[in-house]
């Protein structure tokens, strides 16, 4: 997952609170269950030393919360907030590690990367001879477009008539002069967004005409599906295949940085791993993939006021000067937002943990900019 989205927490001042409430409930009890634990939670909290008019406004939060209607299926309230101010709040579609908060130099966001399944930004285009409307879904949100082309002549005349030709070919000319407005659209959409799949679906002349419009790379990235822009088309189908490519293309990508770790570390200048060699590579902004074990880092490391400002031992970080020592996985999160780095939570068995599949040092290993 790209972190830069979490960029303006870090531009606050702390200290931070963050908390991670399981908010899963199918009953009227399950709502009481939650302010019980929300309760437990925000002692801990204060246990730690974070201020009253801070807990104030994350209580707020979950209130809002629960007042938002019954969730479906596992769901996590994440919760950042400092100075009496929530940063974040989002859901996340799975259940929190047990009764974590913290409050400290940091937000810590790295149970976050952990929790979600790996993000791919990708476009669905839904086509036709007169246009298109398009769904962009990047890393934090959804944005919607819409392309319209010319309208007339949009379809063949009919057979018969001395005009017949004539209107054919201005038909004709249109549908390739509408796919190429789309085709540029599209693109540029793909290369803002850095987006991994395009599925496409509608008018089957339409996609043909808009797949010979478009450049390369982002040609690569179309894969074609059923359903339209026809308003009475069930949209069910059209869903369920995103879903499945979005999951499919997560799991391929996730694998293929994995087995990029394997084959670079031990290459000079390709890969790193340990918490020195990483914290490092970070601090110089060669980092493009960031590799953590999925349970994450403990070790305490000092930090200085830049998200590049971190290192394991704070003589390093002397012209800067250290402000906080926090969690190590929170200040490899911060600083791999500051390098415009992906962040990998590593399962143990898929590529951190083991010698087969490419043991990492301290946990931490980093795939680096050429």
């Amino acid at each position: 997952m790209n972190v830069s989205f979490l960029l303006p927490i870090w531009g606050h001042a702390g200290p931070f609170a963050t908390a991670y409430l399981d908010i899963t409930r199918s009953t009227e009890e399950g709502v009481r269950l939650t302010e019980l634990t929300w309760r437990g939670m925000r002692d801990s909290l204060a246990d730690q030393g974070a201020r009253v008019e801070t807990l104030e406004a994350m209580a707020g939060a979950v209130t809002a919360g629960l007042d938002g209607g019954v969730p479906l299926g596992a769901q996590t309230q994440v919760i950042v907030a400092a100075a009496g101010e929530v940063l974040y709040d989002d859901r996340v579609s799975a259940r929190p590690p047990t009764g974590r908060v913290s409050w400290g130099g940091l937000p810590d966001l790295f149970p976050l990367i952990a929790l979600q399944p790996p993000r791919v930004p990708h476009i669905v285009a839904l086509v036709d001879r007169a246009g298109a409307d398009l769904a962009v879904y990047g890393p934090t949100q959804v944005e919607t477009d819409e392309v319209t082309g010319r309208r007339y002549p949009i379809t063949r005349a009919a057979a018969g008539g001395w005009s017949q030709r004539r209107y054919q070919q201005r038909a004709e000319n249109l549908w390739a002069a509408n796919a190429h407005l789309i085709a540029e659209h599209m693109d540029r959409l793909a290369q803002q967004h850095r987006t991994r799949l395009i599925v496409l679906a509608g008018d089957g002349r339409a996609k043909a005409a808009l797949l010979d419009a478009l450049p390369g790379a982002s040609r690569d990235q179309v894969v074609e599906v059923r359903g339209g822009r026809d308003p009475s088309v069930d949209d069910d189908t059209l869903r369920d295949s995103t879903q499945r490519l979005v999951a499919d293309e997560a799991t391929t990508q996730e694998q293929a940085v994995m087995d990029r770790f394997v084959e670079e570390r031990g290459h000079d200048g390709r890969a790193v791993e340990g918490l020195a060699d990483t914290t490092s590579a970070l601090r110089q902004g060669r980092v493009d993939h960031l590799l953590i074990a999925a349970d994450g880092i403990e070790n305490p490391i000092p930090i200085g006021p830049d998200p590049l400002d971190l290192a394991t031992a704070p003589e390093v970080l002397e012209q800067v000067g250290v402000v906080a020592t926090v969690r190590a996985d929170a200040a490899l999160v911060r600083a791999a937002a500051g390098n415009s780095a992906d962040v990998h939570a590593v399962d143990q068995a898929g590529g951190l943990e083991g010698k087969a599949t490419g043991q990492a040092q301290d946990g931490v290993g980093a795939l680096l900019r050429f």
